[in-house]
């Protein structure tokens, strides 16, 4: 991991309007909230500031009150990407972080060390204004699942295309990919 933390601000979006689980991100997991999960994954990965950006006032409060920082967005936003980019502006209006991670507010179990290798992607290639994680899986009833965003990659590991579609050719590995995403300021504004 570079030392440049202080380019870094991890977003995770969050809403109560989920339509597979509506207000999952207050879900009791073990007395853990799963916003709380996610936000505390994201502090163990050490690489800058954190926090929520909310489409409902529960979840604020709720993040608030946990000790974690959260920014109130437009709930009629359409997507997690641009809940991030309202966050990032309110929250740094004067620009001082170059690297914004999107953290999807469901996913308890994210290890930080995939945090710092999807940041890396951009602190170490300077052509590269968006990185990604996926992961390996050789499962054919998850290659096949339309629940699971597969991912399609050229030799040089860059994405040709993602797809919740069972994949067009008969692949004995595939990639599953994991909903997080580091942007380059400038790639998030122009998204």
């Amino acid at each position: 991991m570079s030392d440049k933390t202080h380019e870094i601000l991890t977003i995770i979006p969050a809403r109560l309007a989920s339509t597979r689980l509506p207000a999952k991100p207050l879900a009791d997991i073990l007395g853990q909230s799963m916003i709380m999960r996610v936000y505390n994954q994201a502090l163990k990965a050490n690489i800058g500031p954190v926090l929520v950006a909310c489409g409902d006032v529960e979840i604020k409060d709720h993040v608030e009150e946990n000790g974690g920082i959260a920014v109130m967005t437009d709930p009629a936003l359409p997507s997690g990407s641009d809940r991030v980019r309202a966050a990032m502006e309110l929250f740094d209006p004067a620009g001082h972080y170059e690297i914004i991670l999107n953290l999807q507010g469901d996913m308890p179990l994210i290890a930080p060390d995939i945090l710092r290798q999807t940041v890396d992607c951009l602190l170490n290639q300077a052509e590269a204004d968006i990185a990604t994680a996926v992961v390996e899986t050789d499962d054919r009833d998850e290659i096949q699942n339309p629940n699971v965003v597969k991912a399609v990659l050229a030799a040089s590991g860059q994405a040709l295309y993602f797809s919740r579609a069972a994949l067009p050719y008969d692949t004995k590995v595939a990639y599953h990919h994991v909903g997080l995403y580091a942007y380059r300021r400038v790639a998030l504004k122009r998204f």
